[in-house]
């Protein structure tokens, strides 16, 4: 990647930021969409996604889509391709609230449940599990 060609990629971090994934960034595995899994665990067990929507490496409808496909609880931050640099409060509380949500199902409480029962956040009221609206798959 060229030092300013992945702005596309960064462009909502720091110029800091920005160089650091600039100098620690690597091409994916050449056979990225060909790969074959065994056990695909979102078939069988809950998922959580968090898209993107000012992303410009993945285009943030595929991204909805994929979540779709999956019967994901979605969540969308205002983002480039990288939140849990530049929003990572906003991606933990996805972590949190999916943990939250499996450890629920375990004792035989709904998914929902769980977010709705989630007092304790430290990112934004408006990104809080209580104020999120899972989108339907």
């Amino acid at each position: 990647m060229r030092r300013d060609g992945g702005r596309v990629l960064r462009r909502d971090l720091s110029p800091e930021e920005q160089g650091i994934v600039y100098a620690t960034h690597f091409a994916p595995a050449l056979d990225l969409f060909t790969q074959k899994h065994d056990g695909v665990a979102w078939r069988s067990k809950p998922s959580w996604s968090v898209v993107a929507t000012e992303d410009r490496t993945v285009h943030p409808e595929l991204e909805r889509s994929a979540a779709k496909r999956m019967g994901a609880t979605s969540v969308e931050v205002k983002s480039s391709h990288v939140p849990m640099l530049s929003q990572p409060a906003a991606v933990l509380d996805v972590i949190r609230a999916a943990a939250n949500a499996a450890a629920r199902a375990k004792t035989g409480r709904r998914h929902g449940e769980a977010l709705r029962d989630r007092n304790e956040t430290s990112c934004p009221s408006s990104l809080h599990p209580a104020n999120l609206r899972p989108q339907e798959p």
